[in-house]
């Protein structure tokens, strides 16, 4: 089993269906079906631990900043 990680804007599909697993950010914009294959299972990247902007959730859900990726 082999996994990726691709967090860019062109989605290089014909080496990404090299991997069986492969995650991008939902900000690509990229439909799925696109990479999808039999071997190849696309998943999107959310996360849950950093938010961008900290007032879009309520103040006592932060415990801190992370400086170094501006959340």
């Amino acid at each position: 089993m082999s996994a990726a990680f691709y967090y860019g804007q062109d989605i290089p599909i014909d080496e990404l269906k090299a991997f069986n697993i492969v995650v991008i950010q939902p900000q690509a914009n990229f439909k799925p079906q696109k990479l999808q294959t039999v071997n190849t299972h696309v998943f999107a990247y959310i996360s849950v631990g950093e938010v961008i902007d900290p007032k879009t959730v309520p103040s006592d859900w932060i415990l801190g900043t992370n400086k170094n990726w501006n959340s």
